[in-house]
């Protein structure tokens, strides 16, 4: 598992908890934390002042889809005075009953709250965490709507709430007890992360989910379709592997996928892997012990060729093919990172943009794969361009 980044929200009250959780999560080798504070002081440099308001709506539309997971502290930040009234009688608004009363409950900043939706919106409930300090009243869309007004329900007089509540959402809750004891939490996040670090929310809006799907259809789908018709023997002109004859052609009884994702090293390595694939793949293929046999092509019915770099074993052919469909992700990526917002760009926020666009085209192809009959033809590995890592971790590649 790749590391998963996470940012820590709260209120300035409730920093030094934020830092404290943040510090302790660090010590975890798969989990890389910032708490708000230090990021945006990364961010604005000398620039930022603690005390100083900063207009951040733009700047947190554009940073927080590229963290995995956020933690968001609801501390008892403020003292509340809830005006209610007892009117109803009958269950019929009754003003001449109207008495009024006065509650006073601690709360979370308003800050806080805003920034608990921005990060459900960004990155999907099941990737938020909501850390709740004991006493502290959450906001209705959380309690339930009717948490404040029970009503008895059918005759076995027992009190029921709305469904609408913290329990019945895929946002992750845990309570503590005060700031000193906050790292108490600490095994029950990182087991959660580790759970949930290939679950992606459909509320996410990222290219490459889509981006997947429409390689599945367009390549492996269509790779299917056509070896089959060439099995089949419907036209010696299906699959053509530059060097061999129609007949060594029809000697190939069953080929595997291998789907060759880059990771961040390999991003970092060679630039144009994103935005030219094969220009960029050609040094993973061109390597003199691979034997890869380029230029293939396999002609499928009603539908234009579809070409792919090949390797001979046996009578199984290796299809090898680096998605160029990932160039649109990365397209709409940088697009969405370069939305103006009143602090600089950080290469920081690029890596964990582009390396979490990779882990989810990655893990979308997976589920979909899991979904369907390809599990024994189609494998997906990742590459870095570093041929001692590149000879590890595809061995296959190199025999």
């Amino acid at each position: 598992m790749r590391k998963q980044n996470v940012i820590v929200f709260s209120s300035f009250k409730s920093l030094e908890a934020a830092r404290n959780l943040a510090g302790c999560l660090n010590n975890f080798s798969d989990i890389d934390v910032v708490c708000w504070d230090d990021y945006f002081k990364s961010v604005y440099g000398e620039k930022y002042s603690e005390r100083k308001s900063y207009p951040l709506f733009r700047f947190l539309t554009k940073r927080v889809p590229s963290f995995d997971f956020a933690v968001v502290l609801a501390g008892r930040d403020d003292t509340v005075i809830k005006n209610e009234y007892a009117i109803r009688q009958n269950g019929r608004l009754n003003d001449d009953a109207a008495q009024k009363a006065e509650t006073v409950y601690a709360g979370m900043r308003d800050n806080v709250i805003f920034e608990l939706g921005m990060c459900c919106m960004a990155l999907g409930e099941s990737r938020v965490i909501l850390l709740q300090q004991e006493n502290v009243r959450l906001f209705a869309d959380l309690r339930g709507l009717n948490d404040d007004q029970q009503k008895k329900c059918g005759d076995d007089n027992k009190y029921h709430s709305t469904e609408l509540t913290i329990d019945n959402i895929q946002l992750k809750a845990f309570e503590y007890s005060d700031d000193r004891n906050i790292t108490a939490v600490v095994p029950n996040i990182v087991k959660y992360i580790e759970e949930k670090s290939n679950d992606y929310a459909p509320v996410v809006v990222g290219a490459s989910c889509s981006t997947a799907q429409g390689y599945l259809s367009n390549f492996i789908d269509s790779l299917e379709k056509g070896f089959k018709a060439c099995l089949a023997h419907e036209s010696d002109d299906i699959l053509h592997v530059p060097g061999l004859s129609p007949e060594h052609v029809r000697e190939i009884r069953r080929i595997e996928i291998h789907v060759l994702v880059p990771n961040l090293k390999a991003c970092k390595t060679e630039k144009a892997i994103l935005s030219d694939a094969k220009a960029a793949s050609g040094k993973l293929y061109n390597s003199r012990d691979c034997n890869i046999i380029t230029s293939c092509t396999i002609r499928v019915p009603e539908q234009r060729p579809v070409s792919f770099a090949g390797k001979l074993k046996g009578s199984t052919l290796l299809v090898i093919d680096v998605p160029t469909t990932i160039q649109s992700s990365y397209k709409t990526a940088e697009a969405i990172l370069h939305i103006k917002d009143d602090s600089s760009f950080g290469k920081g926020d690029y890596d964990r943009y582009i390396s979490k666009e990779l882990s989810m085209f990655n893990s979308t192809l997976r589920k979909i794969l899991d979904d369907r009959d390809y599990k024994k033809d189609v494998f997906i590995d990742e590459f870095s361009l570093d041929a001692d890592d590149d000879r590890t971790n595809l061995p296959w590649l190199y025999e």
